[in-house]
């Protein structure tokens, strides 16, 4: 095996424009590729914070309409027992004309027996 003590000259070819250009986009293709994953991460958090957004929008509608309907219940329960009271009243008017009743009743106390 020989060792060599002088190098050699290597021809390199000449590259035209268009051989420039396609060195050029061949050296800036992983950069593109870098540059897909990078707008698809964008795009994935952008739909991450969309969709966390809509969520928290939805959960304040649905506690404000859970407080709106209890309101509503415990009116509607108040009412009903409004409209409950009348009804007796009017019930017991009704049997107290029938008993000719008067305005003025006397008091009875009576003890309890022991």
């Amino acid at each position: 095996m020989e060792r060599m003590t002088t190098l050699q000259p290597v021809s390199l070819p000449v590259l035209g424009q268009s051989q420039a250009l396609a060195s050029t986009w061949a050296r800036l293709r992983p950069i593109g590729r870098y540059l897909l994953w990078i707008l698809a991460l964008f795009f994935v958090v952008v739909v991450a914070v969309v969709v966390r957004l809509d969520v928290a929008q939805l959960e304040m509608n649905l506690d404000r309409n859970d407080r709106a309907q209890r309101a509503a219940s415990v009116l509607n329960e108040r009412l009903e027992l409004e409209l409950r009271s009348r009804r007796r009243l009017q019930a017991v008017q009704g049997y107290a004309a029938q008993l000719k009743a008067q305005a003025e009743v006397p008091i009875v106390r009576v003890e309890a027996s022991r």
